[in-house]
């Protein structure tokens, strides 16, 4: 992606993918999320808090997305960036192709903790 240069806000260090993009939605964040992790790199383009371009793992727009969200738990590294009304409609312009049409939030059964095991209730009498 081709990007203009944005303002050092922050890095986060081994967050959890889907609560780096419930901060930066909930935080309204607008400007750019350059992820890293084990699994690959990305970068994000946010407005307002909606994602507006992505690149992850080579892949563009939805594609990209849909990658990013496939694993909510996976960790990575993310260096925050802002950006202004105009360098954010630079960021459109220059790369159509990474274009968000389709966003898509972390369903709440994604947020959700797996729900723990329980032995099954046995059906015989108990005896004393």
């Amino acid at each position: 992606m081709q990007l203009p240069r944005g303002t050092f806000r922050e890095i986060k260090k081994g967050s959890r993918i889907g609560d780096l993009l419930e901060e930066l939605e909930r935080t309204k964040f607008s400007g750019i999320s350059s992820v890293s992790s084990p699994a690959g790199t990305g970068t994000l383009v946010y407005k307002k808090g909606a994602c507006i371009l992505v690149k992850f793992k080579g892949l563009a727009g939805d594609k990209g997305w849909g990658e990013l969200h496939a694993d909510p738990d996976g960790e990575v590294d993310a260096a925050l960036s802002t950006l202004d009304d105009a360098q954010i409609q630079l960021a459109l312009d220059f790369n159509k192709n990474c274009r968000v049409l389709k966003p898509a939030r972390i369903s709440d059964e994604q947020r959700k903790p797996a729900p723990t095991a329980r032995p099954a209730a046995s059906s015989a009498p108990v005896t004393m």
